[in-house]
């Protein structure tokens, strides 16, 4: 079962209407979504926190690989990317209801609070 946090699940990126544009860069390979707490690995490659630890479930079978080169990837090989994740929650989305006549449209980090969703 997902976990929930704040209304969304926790394993994948973020599934909302964007306005912006996103770059290639800020989807998550894995999910196909806006990352949503993204990480660099050593490989320098970027993925939302939940899918790359998604793939390192089967790590007894296959160790901790990148989803995307498939290179190793040692105990703590990846770090938190604070500066992509503002990015990525500075891009502006619009209120899944827009369609229903909820007309917000604001900054994905407000979001949550701001949309009626």
């Amino acid at each position: 079962m997902e976990e929930e946090f704040e209304g969304e699940p926790r394993i994948g990126g973020h599934d909302v209407v964007f306005v912006d544009e996103l770059s290639p860069g800020q989807i998550c390979p894995v999910c196909l979504l806006a990352m949503r707490s993204p990480v660099q690995t050593v490989c320098g490659h970027r993925f939302c926190e939940s899918c790359l630890l998604e793939t390192f479930r089967d790590r007894e079978r296959h160790g901790q690989v990148c989803p995307q080169d498939r290179n190793p990837i040692p105990d703590g090989g990846f770090f938190r990317d604070v500066a992509w994740e503002r990015e990525i929650l500075s891009l502006r989305v619009k209120c899944k209801q827009n369609e229903r006549g909820c007309d917000w449209t604001g900054q994905l980090r407000h979001y949550e609070v701001a949309c009626c969703k």
